[in-house]
């Protein structure tokens, strides 16, 4: 009840001064001086009422076209219904006092509209009452509205953030997409891409994806609605990822997580099978000539042994002299089949993990050539071996510069052994250069075509024929090479083919060892 009388206060106000006797004697005078003339009096004053009249109708147009855009858009909300006689009667009224200030402009220059101006003017006031009687009654239910909204609000927020905060605590990287393919969204994980960038285009952040199938994914995900997995490797960030990609309300949503440590362990594991398999090979070409190898050792030491036997036996004085050379000859033999074996052992063994130490060049070439000698001798394939006095030790694991030797070795002694004139020979020589070990390993094979050449260190890429090589031993052999520090390359230079073979020399360690 007190709201209503305050809505009717004021025109009961106006009613009273309107019949008051002295205001309605004024007004239904005939020495009533008209608007019109009024505005005439003053020079150049009616110009000013002119604009300012234009300027007010203009802005009552511009408000009840926007009531009418909001009134249309609130329409088809149900909670929206109790206010839309509000609306309406406002942009009722609003459009009434825009048509009012327009009659005043014309009644200026056209008395006639006078009358027309006040049925506008009725029309307006009748309209303004009822309106102020809804303004107050559906004010505090708009008020008990609008603070549930704004609760609503300040809650989704919180839940929003609540829902960020869980997404930026993952290490798995979100990133939103729009239709339109522009970055929506990305948590703490995705933020830490150097590339990202919101409300920017996804192939403008990661144009590395441009052309590779995961750019495909994308499009599918994006016009298919479908959810897809994969894997891809994004070349400027030398990184793996596993993706998963899902359609959301306005877009797609691109869950990752990088995965390229584990991607290079398999890489590793791989290399490491592929290791062995070469090694298995390698032993496999070796197999004839290592039995010989110790099997001539063994008997050399039988029969030595069944000597001093058969004197012991014989209750004969042996002289000291055929007891030392005997028990010489069965040390150095025996120390051969050692060496033999220590290689084989060595070569067998996978030293990925194993710590570098310092070790002798020397030691490692002997052991590799033990290795080999036979199998050379018995294809009469000889082998040069010139290794300076005085080379320094390196810093490596040494079973894996043995398998890069004996590598190389079994790489040219098949080149060799394709060639049928001329002499076959392999060489190794080993120089000290620059505080860097050179090993050379050349041989007279028929050497290497131009369109290999570039090819030759792929991974896989063999010339040697089905079941004959693998394609991977010159590429890990490099890899091998590359983890030490140095370098494996195939020289341009010469008629004869050589593979060089460079290793660091850790001046530091050498100086230690030298002074110890």
């Amino acid at each position: 009840m007190k709201r209503f009388l305050g809505a009717i206060s004021l025109p009961l106000l106006c009613g009273i001064f309107l019949v008051h006797s002295s205001v309605w004697a004024a007004l239904s005078s005939a020495q009533y001086l008209p608007l019109r003339t009024f505005y005439l009096i003053p020079p150049g004053f009616v110009w000013t009422v002119v604009l300012t009249e234009c300027l007010v109708a203009l802005t009552f147009a511009m408000i009840f076209g926007g009531f009418v855009w909001i009134g249309r858009s609130l329409l088809h909300l149900k909670e929206s219904r109790p206010y839309l006689w509000v609306f309406l009667a406002l942009g009722c009224f609003i459009l009434t006092r825009g048509m009012i200030h327009s009659m005043n402009m014309l009644t200026i220059w056209m008395p006639q509209w006078y009358p027309f101006a006040a049925g506008v003017k009725l029309v307006s006031a009748v309209i303004m009452v009822p309106t102020a009687i809804l303004f107050v009654l559906k004010t505090p239910r708009f008020v008990r509205d609008f603070r549930s909204v704004i609760a609503m609000r300040r809650k989704l927020a919180k839940a929003n953030a609540r829902l960020e905060a869980v997404m930026d605590s993952t290490s798995d990287g979100i990133i939103k997409v729009r239709y339109d393919w522009t970055v929506a969204y990305g948590n703490r994980a995705a933020r830490e891409l150097p590339d990202l960038i919101l409300d920017r285009s996804v192939w403008d952040c990661f144009p590395g994806m441009r052309s590779t199938p995961a750019e495909q994914h994308l499009h599918t995900a994006m016009s298919e609605r479908v959810t897809l997995e994969y894997e891809n490797y994004y070349a400027p960030y030398d990184r793996w990822f596993k993706t998963q990609v899902s359609p959301m309300e306005g877009g797609i949503s691109i869950f990752f997580s990088d995965m390229t440590h584990t991607k290079k362990l398999e890489q590793e594991l791989e290399k490491e099978r592929w290791l062995r398999e070469k090694r298995i090979q390698a032993l496999s070409h070796m197999a004839g000539g290592l039995a010989h190898e110790i099997s001539n050792p063994l008997a050399i030491i039988h029969g030595r042994a069944s000597n001093l036997q058969d004197l012991a036996n014989a209750n004969e004085t042996v002289p000291a002299s055929d007891v030392r050379i005997a028990s010489e000859s069965i040390l150095r033999t025996s120390d051969r089949a050692i060496r033999i074996l220590r290689g084989l052992r060595g070569f067998g063994k996978d030293a990925a993990q194993d710590a570098m130490e310092l070790a002798s060049l020397y030691e490692i070439v002997d052991e590799c050539v033990e290795l080999q000698e036979t199998r050379f001798a018995r294809h009469n394939v000889a082998l040069r071996l010139n290794l300076p006095d005085g080379l320094p030790y390196i810093h490596c694991r040494e079973v894996q510069i043995g398998q890069i030797l004996t590598n190389l070795l079994n790489n040219a002694f098949d080149a060799v052994a394709r060639t049928e004139l001329g002499e076959h020979w392999i060489a190794i020589t080993v120089s000290s250069e620059e505080q860097q070990i050179i090993i050379d390993v050349m041989n007279s094979g028929i050497g290497i075509p131009e369109n290999v050449r570039e090819h030759l260190m792929e991974p896989f890429f063999t010339t040697k024929g089905e079941h004959l090589g693998t394609g991977v031993g010159l590429s890990l052999s490099r890899a091998i090479a590359e983890d030490h520090g140095g370098t494996l390359a195939l020289l341009d230079e010469g008629e004869h083919t050589c593979f060089r073979l460079s290793l660091p020399v850790n001046v530091q360690l050498e100086a230690a060892r030298v002074i110890a």
